[in-house]
């Protein structure tokens, strides 16, 4: 089923755009030929999630302007302009934003278990790149220095470990936590909060995506709780890895495809 999400469109463009980007995000600009397309993040200084989006280099013709187009969930566009606008100094380059662009996309469960986070969500001001387990995708290692660098950098060459990592949840029932938002417990000790979650037709049990404390390994069992009408909700559900992989930007990955990236970002 083809669905359509709406989603906010940033548009950089002029003959400084790929050089102030490539400066700025997390991904390695340069190496975009027109029509390819990546994951990125924006950064604060202190190496925070500003934003998360697909980039990919528009096709011009001789006497266009090189452009990108960033791709980002419906309401997070304007942050990352303002954002961008801040560097926006003696540079031939000009950004503009369309907000609540319908463009096809993944419905709620397909996004779920593609593992792919949304501003508000899984993704927030307060955020790490390296607890989303994106940076594989997200990250280049090798492009050299971008804003908030030395955190994920550090984090990445220390084994990666942070003190909480997002995880995809199982549930052994249908129910749904009303607002998406519950706690996490196990043994009575809380290890987590789930963030989104939505009924799984193909299972008839729900999926969850959640950030879950470090020391509970895939496989572990966890109490699910949430405030439901006229009482307590209560499941319970395994913990499991993302996959390797979501989708290239923001269409459900096709049949038969491992939903690899084209592109790579590890270290050498």
């Amino acid at each position: 089923m083809t669905v359509t999400v709406p989603k906010d469109i940033l548009t950089v463009a002029g003959p400084d755009a790929q050089k102030f980007l490539h400066s700025l995000v997390s991904q390695d600009v340069a190496s975009l030929s027109p029509g390819d397309e990546s994951w990125s993040f924006l950064l604060q200084p202190q190496g925070k999630v500003v934003g998360f989006f697909s980039i990919s280099r528009l096709a011009k013709g001789a006497d266009e302007p090189d452009a990108f187009e960033l791709v980002l969930d419906e309401g997070a566009g304007g942050r990352v302009r303002d954002a961008l606008q801040r560097y926006l100094i003696r540079t031939k380059a000009t950004i503009s934003l369309a907000e609540g662009v319908e463009r096809p996309g993944l419905t709620e469960v397909e996004r779920i278990t593609a593992g792919l986070p949304r501003w508000g969500r899984e993704i927030t001001e307060s955020t790490i790149p390296n607890e989303t387990g994106l940076t594989p995708i997200a990250v280049n290692f090798t492009k050299g220095c971008y804003v908030g660098q030395e955190l994920v950098e550090r984090i990445d060459s220390r084994g990666g470990n942070v003190p909480k990592r997002l995880c995809i949840l199982r549930f052994d029932g249908a129910a749904v936590p009303t607002d998406g938002v519950a706690h996490l417990e196990r043994e009575g000790k809380g290890v987590g909060t789930l963030t989104s979650a939505a009924f799984d037709p193909d299972t008839g049990r729900t999926i969850a995506l959640a950030y879950v404390r470090r020391e509970v390994a895939d496989g572990a069992r966890v109490d699910v709780l949430w405030d439901a009408d006229g009482g307590a909700g209560l499941d319970q559900a395994m913990v499991g890895p993302l996959p390797a992989a979501g989708p290239i930007g923001n269409s459900p990955t096709p049949k038969g495809s491992t939903g690899l990236p084209r592109f790579t970002s590890r270290r050498p």
